[in-house]
C-alpha cells in the first residue's frame, strides 16, 4: 500500500539534519508554526537563509509545483470525513464541502516579491479574506461565485475543463481511508486505555487536498474542524 499523497515534510529541529542535507537551493518550501492556524506564521522560502533557526519549532513541507488551476487562480478543496469507528474502521466521504480560492493570480515565479505574496499562493480563508481582492458569496444558491465555492461547484468547473472527476473523486477516497490507517493504531490504543464505552467515540475530520496540473491530489492537511452549519449529505 502506498503513501504517495503527501508532500515530503520535515519536523523541526528533530529532523534538522534530514532537512538541510535533503534541502537544494531554488526549491520551494512552505514553512509553518505549530499549533497555529488560519495562515497565521506560514510563509515560503527558497533559500538556505530563510531556513528556521537551528532551535525553532516549525513545520517545513516541500511545495507542490504546477498546481491545478481555476480562471488562473490555486485553490484547494476541504473534504469531510466522518470515522465512526476506528475498530473495526469506518470512514465516511461527504458528498458536499468547499472549493478555498487564493485571491491573487497563480505564478511560478521564484522572485523574492512573487513569493511573499500569500494571497497567490495560499488558500487559506482565513488569511484571503482579509486581501482586498477577496470577493464574498453571499448567496448559497450561486455556488461558484466569490473566493469559495461548494464543493459541487468545484466538480462541475472541472469537468468542463476536461478533468476525469470520478477518477479524482476515487483517489481522494482513497487518500481519506489511508489517512485514517496511518493514525489508526494509535487512536484504538487510546481508546483501549480510556474509553469503557467503544461505540461512543466518533470525529467529523477536514481534508485539505491540493490538485496537481496532472490531476493528482496532495493531503496537504488533515484537522478536526468546526462542524458546518448546514447539514452535509452523506
Amino acid at each position: 500500500m502506498q503513501y504517495n499523497f503527501c508532500a515530503k515534510t520535515y519536523l523541526l529541529p528533530a529532523d534538522r539534519e534530514l532537512f538541510e542535507r535533503d534541502f537544494k537551493e531554488g526549491e520551494l518550501y512552505i514553512v509553518k508554526p505549530p499549533a497555529s492556524a488560519e495562515g497565521r506564521g506560514i510563509r515560503m522560502l527558497s533559500r538556505r537563509e530563510e531556513l528556521p533557526s537551528a532551535d525553532r519549532a516549525a513545520i517545513v513541507q516541500r511545495y507542490v509545483a504546477d498546481p491545478l488551476l481555476i480562471d488562473g487562480t490555486k485553490f484547494d478543496l476541504r473534504i469531510y470525513v466522518a470515522v465512526t469507528s476506528f475498530d473495526p474502521l469506518r470512514v465516511y466521504v461527504y458528498e458536499e464541502g468547499l472549493g478555498r480560492f487564493a485571491t491573487a493570480p497563480y505564478s511560478a515565479d521564484a522572485s523574492r516579491a512573487n513569493l511573499r505574496n500569500r494571497f497567490a499562493h495560499l488558500t487559506n480563508y482565513a488569511l484571503n479574506k482579509r486581501s482586498a481582492q477577496f470577493v464574498k458569496n453571499t448567496d448559497a444558491d450561486a455556488d461558484a461565485e466569490g473566493s469559495k465555492w461548494s464543493l459541487s461547484a468545484i466538480w462541475r468547473r472541472l469537468a468542463a475543463q476536461g478533468v476525469d472527476v470520478p477518477s479524482v473523486k476515487a483517489r481522494i477516497h482513497e487518500i481519506a481511508v489511508k489517512a485514517m490507517l496511518a493514525v489508526e493504531p494509535s487512536v484504538v490504543g487510546k481508546l483501549n486505555a480510556w474509553c469503557h464505552n467503544r461505540a461512543t467515540p466518533f470525529e467529523l475530520f477536514g481534508l485539505d487536498i491540493l490538485l496537481d496540473a496532472s490531476h493528482k491530489p496532495w493531503l496537504i492537511e488533515a484537522r478536526a474542524p468546526t462542524p458546518p452549519s448546514a447539514p452535509l449529505r452523506r
